[in-house]
C-alpha cells in the first residue's frame, strides 16, 4: 500500500478522505462541492459524516447528509434538515464541519 495524510491506496483502489464546511445558509438546506485531491477513473463511493454533535441547528435537530452529482472528480454534499416545521430556529446559521470519504478505482 501507499499512504499520505488524506489516503490510502492499494494498487489501483484508493481511499481518501477530508475535511469540508456546509456553509450557513439561515434556512433548512445547504450544501457545498467537493473535488477529490486525485480523479477516480469510475463514480467512487462516498461517504458523508457530520462533525458536530446534538444540536446543528438551535432547535436541537441534527439534519440528514446526502450525496449527489458524483463523477470521477467530485460530488456534492447537501445538509437537510428535513422537517415540516418552520421558524429561525430551525435554520443552518452557523457552519457546518463535515467530513467525507470516497473509495473508487484510479489510474495505475
Amino acid at each position: 500500500p501507499t499512504t499520505g495524510d488524506n489516503f490510502v491506496q492499494v494498487n489501483n483502489i484508493r481511499d481518501q478522505w477530508g475535511p469540508a464546511t456546509i456553509p450557513a445558509s439561515n434556512s433548512k438546506t445547504s450544501s457545498v462541492s467537493i473535488t477529490f485531491p486525485t480523479a477516480y477513473i469510475n463514480t467512487p463511493n462516498v461517504t458523508p459524516t457530520i462533525l458536530r454533535g446534538p444540536g446543528v441547528v438551535s432547535a436541537g435537530f441534527i439534519g440528514c447528509l446526502g450525496v449527489s452529482a458524483v463523477s470521477g472528480t467530485g460530488c456534492t454534499i447537501a445538509w437537510d434538515l428535513n422537517i415540516a416545521q418552520t421558524g429561525s430556529t430551525y435554520n443552518l446559521t452557523s457552519p457546518l464541519p463535515i467530513s467525507w470519504r470516497a473509495i473508487g478505482k484510479v489510474a495505475s
